[in-house]
């Protein structure tokens, strides 16, 4: 019932987010400003902080007033030097504020909270003085550089901070501090700084508000002192006379007169605080290009001529309540540079002003320049329930002719912003988008058959399937009067199989779980499982847990194809983000082929689509072939940006998580074959070998060893030999990626003792065309139950293995192997150094030459203190260290359980990620607990830190 229910279109309340104004007294409610528990140890503290900083700013070449100097130093001294509160001298502490090298609200607050209102108030107009008369200071003149006007711009900036926060007090004041403060401000009301202190800060002294709006053009043209109207002129605290207004004569007066000399943000509290004093009424007027600039209702309010409102301006008139405010929305919206229909259409003014929107859109209307208001009106006319008797009788005449011509605005300007090269007909895509949903919300089937034309366009498909589902009967007769075009008739097709019923077959059992984008009866089955089943299995499926009915599903290769039917319908409605169905699909019932066709997407989507490309990178999870786990890796380390590449390494941990096994044993797996086909150039091809140190290498066809790629040559295929550079290119980039990786993981795995059946060595190191590079130049060896080294071997170039005697020796399929440390060696270490200096092996990292070091080598003393680049640290997290939380220590576990952890300071930040960092304490202090191995690991780490 409240739906058909007419709103207060007259009901006023100021918005949530404008509600911090500068309050005045009898105004809206606004909790007093917090009394500090103990201000005077909070004014101490805040002195006593600007003391240790410098009492005095050293980049003024001033002189002080040594009367007032002295005054100054009264107030303050007595609060840096004695735990005793100091004098309660309001001009004093005037001269404080106006002169500390730091200014910060705890020194107004509290000295304001301790000493009371009225002390603020005397310290205000204290300050008033000071810089209207400039008897506090004056230039050196023995200093011939001076920024005179910005120093008393910085005074006048600071009058007017200490003057809010007073007014604040005061707007809740008892009416006796209320009374005194008018007395004090009244005696002051001698200058034009004078009168504006005492009408912003007792705005309820309507007599001087009057008195001071009038005056302000005086004031502005007023050059008699000599002052130019620059940043340090008192008479840019005009403008806190806005803040004291209560009637339109006020803002009227003061426009075009005050200075624009507010925060260079957008502050909701300064309209709000007109607002609060003046009333709704003043929406309009403030949207006009003066205030507008003034109060940051535009964008780039610096820049000449008038300039289109802003978010926050659109939102100011679309929540006043008046005739004068809805028909500025209208015409900023409607008949401004371009179209914003976006901000017109989300704003909530026709929800909002239902009857002010049929009063005004037909005044708009009647003036016959813009014929979007007649669109507009109709559409409004014929489906807001709402509206009163007359509204419903103009109405039923709209429907009695069918709404004949209704739309063609709309299309008109949606067909201007397609031909058009030079120009934005619309603001931007959401007005674009807007624009033609409003069009095809006009309940009439001339309207909808305008989307059908121009189906074939960006966002008209999924505007109309929309459309559709919500009137069917409508989109019918629409789509049969287009009947014999091709895209008419398959949309047709597509209309009827998802309401049948339009065709006189039954309905189909409407299944809340599926998006309304989908239509079911154009899915292939799969198997014995129809596609309403199957839609039904994924839809109570996530992409970690599918529904356990899917395993028979996806043994059928018709599953993937059903799954991709699915995206192709998402895709052509435009991707809907209500739903992510289609990429559930995908995730449960795709195969190989479906990553392929997946991955073509996300060059286009990871520029502009980053929350689709999420969710593919999560279906690939869901995937979980080897053909998807190698593109999720590829992501984690080349997507275009750390979010997306932070995304694909989470999936894989997942996965790794899901299989029972680590992220390293997983990614074991995944090192993709390299593709040395030949480089195709047309009538030439190049071969590609690897050499020992995995370096690609190019042979021409009489066998020829090539320095470099071949140019193409005038006989080649332009074409082909691009693509051939292209990706031979790709290639020495990705063999540089795999290998860095390999290498890294090859020698964490010596360190953390990994081990792998002999069945899996031979899988993955010895048969496998690219990690063989490496295994090949590595010493391995089997290992016993209690993590000893039994035999030492090195593959040979021929995929067998020679013992420390040089002799062919076999590994038992029952073994278990691994890379061993040189600890594992012992005495065997030099005869292993010997074997692979004679071959000339070099080893990928430092195996049997690595540094070794024992426990009587753990002076720490000689790492204690030592400063260190943050780049060294933050490399040791590829040698199984990581950091903490707080990123001020680097931790290593142990085998068993508590390990080693390095302190240092200050920290990382990232606003200076580059810092060095000291190395502060390292500890356990006695490495004796911890195993060989691990403790000359730690210190040859330790080393390479201060190295």
């Amino acid at each position: 019932m409240g739906k058909l229910v007419l709103p207060d279109e007259d009901a006023w309340a100021l918005p949530t987010d404008w509600q911090e104004i500068m309050p005045r007294r009898g105004g809206f409610a606004v909790p007093p400003p917090e009394t500090p528990e103990d201000s005077a140890a909070e004014l101490r503290e805040a002195l006593r902080y600007i003391e240790s900083n410098g009492y005095l700013p050293d980049d003024r070449a001033v002189l002080h007033d040594p009367d007032l100097a002295a005054a100054g130093d009264r107030f303050v001294r007595p609060w840096l030097d004695t735990e005793e509160p100091g004098p309660a001298d309001p001009r004093g502490a005037a001269v404080a504020v106006l002169t500390v090298a730091i200014l910060e609200a705890s020194i107004v607050e509290p000295a304001v909270a301790h000493f009371g209102t009225g002390f603020g108030v005397r310290m205000v107009a204290a300050m008033g003085e000071f810089v209207t008369t400039g008897s506090l200071w004056e230039v050196d003149p023995s200093n011939p550089e001076t920024y005179e006007q910005g120093w008393r711009a910085i005074d006048l900036g600071r009058l007017r901070d200490a003057a809010q926060f007073v007014r604040a007090r005061l707007a809740t004041a008892p009416d006796a501090e209320y009374d005194d403060a008018r007395t004090v401000l009244a005696a002051g009301r001698t200058t034009p700084i004078g009168r504006i202190l005492a009408s912003f800060l007792i705005p309820t002294e309507t007599g001087w508000v009057d008195e001071d709006c009038a005056a302000a053009a005086e004031w502005a043209a007023d050059d008699s002192g000599g002052e130019e109207m620059s940043e340090g002129d008192h008479r840019h605290l005009s403008v806190l006379l806005l803040f004291a207004a209560s009637t339109i004569t006020h803002l009227e007066q003061l426009r075009d007169h005050v200075v624009a000399d507010l925060s260079p943000y957008s502050q909701h509290g300064n309209v709000g605080t007109v607002l609060d004093g003046v009333g709704p009424e003043a929406g309009a007027l403030l949207a006009t290009p003066f205030y507008a600039k003034l109060l940051r209702l535009v964008d780039s309010p610096w820049w000449p001529g008038v300039r289109p409102l802003n978010p926050d301006g659109l939102r100011l008139l679309s929540v006043i309540p008046t005739d004068e405010a809805f028909r500025a929305l209208c015409r900023e919206c409607f008949e401004g540079t371009s179209v914003r229909s976006g901000s017109f259409l989300k704003s909530g003014v026709l929800t909002r002003y239902p009857v002010r929107a049929v009063r005004v859109l037909t005044e708009l209307d009647a003036e016959g320049r813009f014929p979007i208001y007649a669109d507009l009106l109709a559409a409004h006319l014929v489906t807001d329930r709402r509206l009163p008797v007359e509204a419903k009788a103009r109405a039923e005449q709209i429907v009695a002719g069918g709404g004949a011509g209704l739309g063609t605005a709309w299309a008109t300007l949606l067909d201007d912003q397609e031909e058009s090269r030079y120009r934005n007909v619309f603001a931007g895509t959401d007005d674009e988008k807007r624009a033609i949903t409003a069009l095809a919300a006009i309940p009439f089937e001339g309207a909808l058959g305008l989307i059908i034309d121009r189906v074939d366009r960006k966002h008209f498909r999924s505007t109309f399937l929309a459309a559709a589902r919500k009137r069917p009967e409508i989109a019918l007769r629409a789509l049969r009067a287009r009947t014999g075009t091709g895209i008419a008739d398959e949309l047709l097709r597509d209309h009827l199989l998802a309401f049948p019923e339009l065709a006189g077959a039954a309905p189909r059992p409407k299944t809340r779980s599926l998006p309304n984008w989908l239509v079911v009866a154009a899915l292939p089955a799969v198997g014995r499982f129809a596609p309403e089943t199957v839609c039904e299995l994924v839809a109570a499926s996530t992409v970690g847990e599918p529904h356990p009915d899917l395993a028979e599903v996806r043994a059928h290769h018709s599953a993937a194809a059903l799954a991709w039917t699915v995206f192709e319908q998402w895709r052509a409605a435009e991707y809907p983000t209500r739903t992510n169905f289609a990429m559930l699909a995908l995730g449960v019932l795709g195969d190989d082929s479906t990553v392929a066709a997946l991955t073509a997407f996300f060059p286009e989507w990871a520029k502009k689509a980053n929350a689709r490309m999420r969710n593919a990178i999560q279906a690939l999870g869901g995937i979980g072939t080897d053909v998807a786990l190698r593109e999720l890796l590829r992501l984690s380390r080349k997507a275009p940006n750390a979010g997306l590449q932070l995304c694909a390494s989470e999936n894989l941990v997942m996965v790794a998580t899901a299989r029972g096994v680590t992220v390293q044993q997983l990614l074991d797996r995944l090192v993709p074959e390299p593709d040395l086909t030949p480089l195709d150039y047309g009538p030439r091809r190049f071969t590609i070998t690897l050499d020992d140190q995995v370096q690609t290498v190019l042979h021409d066809e009489r066998g020829n060893r090539l320095s470099r790629v071949p140019r193409t040559a005038a006989t080649d295929d332009p074409e082909l030999a691009e693509a051939a550079r292209a990706r031979y290119t790709e290639l020495r980039k990705d063999l540089k990626t795999i290998i860095t990786e390999r290498r890294y993981a090859l020698e964490l795995a010596m360190v953390t003792q990994r081990r792998w059946t002999a069945a899996e060595f031979t899988e993955l190191f010895v048969e496998h065309p690219l990690t063989w590079h490496l295994t090949r130049r590595l010493l391995w060896a089997t290992f016993a139950a209690d993590g000893s080294a039994v035999t030492a071997f090195r593959p040979a170039e021929d995929r067998t293995f020679a013992d420390i005697d040089d002799k062919t020796w076999t590994l038992d399929p029952a073994a278990t192997v691994g890379l061993p440390h040189p600890w594992h060696l012992g005495n065997d270490r030099a005869e292993w150094s010997t074997i692979f200096a004679d071959y000339a092996i070099i080893q990928p990292f430092p195996q049997v030459g690595r540094e070794l070091f024992e426990v009587a080598d753990a002076d720490f003393s000689a790492f204690t203190g030592r400063s260190v680049p943050s780049g060294k640290l933050f490399s040791l997290t590829a040698r199984g260290w990581s950091f903490d939380d707080g990123h001020q220590g680097l931790l290593r576990d142990g085998p068993d359980g508590p390990g080693v952890e390095i302190d240092f300071g200050p920290g990382y930040h990232w606003q200076e990620p580059d810092a060095p960092q000291t190395l502060e304490r390292i500890r356990p202090a006695d490495l004796a607990g911890l195993p060989p191995l691990v403790v000359s690991e730690v210190l040859r780490d330790l080393h390479f830190l201060i190295s």
